[in-house]
């Protein structure tokens, strides 16, 4: 009787584990699904804001520094999950020492060309929270 009444137990908690395993399987695979469709539109907004952005900067390409950073502040606001709009613009070589002369007077008084983006012609500061044209 004993067995019998063992055998009935594990089967009763094999169904009752088998259901709570199927049960968080579907939970897991809901919550999963939910996160990437959210995941997926934040991508998207994002690539709606730098669609803006680069429709903006192609229309007008000497665009004024102060409606890019109120455009950019919009954006920000309206979708929070961006945390910064950033702008690095594109300096031609033999403009390099009045550009990083421009740079260490208006954004970073340490501010310097890195060495193996001079060659490039791509800029930064040491500090990489601090680039060369920073909208926002």
């Amino acid at each position: 009787m004993a067995g019998i009444w063992l055998c009935v137990s594990v089967g009763i908690c094999g169904v009752f584990a088998n259901s709570e395993i199927n049960r968080i399987k579907e939970e897991f695979s809901l919550q999963s699904e939910a996160t990437y469709e959210i995941v997926r539109q934040r991508l998207d907004e994002n690539d709606a804001v730098l669609a803006g952005i680069d429709s903006l900067l192609q229309t007008f390409p000497e665009a004024d520094p102060k409606g890019l950073r109120e455009y950019s502040h919009e954006m920000l606001v309206r979708y929070p999950h961006i945390y910064m709009v950033e702008l690095q613009p594109r300096v031609e070589a033999a403009q390099l020492d009045r550009f990083e002369s421009w740079a260490k007077a208006s954004i970073d008084p340490h501010f310097v060309v890195r060495g193996q983006f001079k060659k490039a012609a791509q800029f930064g500061s040491r500090c990489s929270s601090r680039r060369v044209s920073r909208l926002v």
